[in-house]
């Protein structure tokens, strides 16, 4: 009881203060998150950056020419329907051990998608003669399976991660104007913030002078 007394008696912008500076810390708040937001995606893109090119070079260096260890594509067509629609972004990992059932991205053999790339899902594992495994692939959305087989080769890995609508988010960054807003804005929350802190830090100093 006490502890949820206490939950009701805690505010997260002081009620006493004028509305004006209510909007200030408003601000703030929600400056700062999305501040902490960009530096997560920051360091994560550093990160990701960093595995996917130490994962190529040791592989060039061992002469084992494999797809990248993570790559990303953006979906073009309703093939995959419900499931991934147009402009999902995808994110894929390489895996060696795939089953059925596994949605996956691979360059397309098929006469009439040849070197695309496509993203369906695995319905069958065949091995041929020679001992090596190829897979079957359909669309969620399509009546019939792909004609044409998918080597192990052409796979560039299994879908792990779906972000609804970054085809679109990518389509309003990649124009100049719009890339300028995107790198312009980081810089304006920043100012702001700073010269929030720094009003408050003068409010402070001014009434423990007015006190003393």
């Amino acid at each position: 009881m006490i502890v949820q007394n206490m939950k009701k008696n805690v505010h997260l912008i002081d009620p006493s203060l004028p509305f004006k500076e209510k909007v200030k810390y408003f601000c703030f708040f929600v400056l700062r998150a999305l501040l902490i937001s960009i530096v997560i995606m920051f360091f994560g893109l550093i990160l990701m950056t960093f595995v996917y090119f130490g994962d190529y070079f040791i592989n060039v260096k061992s002469g084992n020419y494999k797809n990248p260890l993570f790559n990303a594509f953006i979906i073009v067509s309703n093939s995959m329907y419900p499931t991934l629609k147009i402009n999902d972004g995808i994110f894929v990992h390489r895996e060696d051990n795939l089953k059925v059932g596994d949605i996956i991205t691979f360059d397309s053999i098929n006469e009439d998608t040849y070197g695309m790339d496509i993203t369906h899902r695995i319905v069958r594992k065949e091995t041929l003669e020679n001992g090596s495994i190829v897979y079957r692939t359909k669309g969620d959305n399509n009546e019939l399976e792909d004609t044409a087989i998918v080597p192990f080769d052409n796979i560039f890995g299994k879908v792990i991660l779906k972000i609804t609508n970054l085809g679109s988010f990518r389509n309003f960054i990649i124009k100049p104007s719009n890339m300028f807003l995107i790198l312009f804005l980081p810089l304006l929350l920043i100012m702001f913030s700073i010269y929030f802190v720094s009003n408050k830090i003068k409010k402070i100093k001014k009434e423990e002078i007015e006190i003393i």
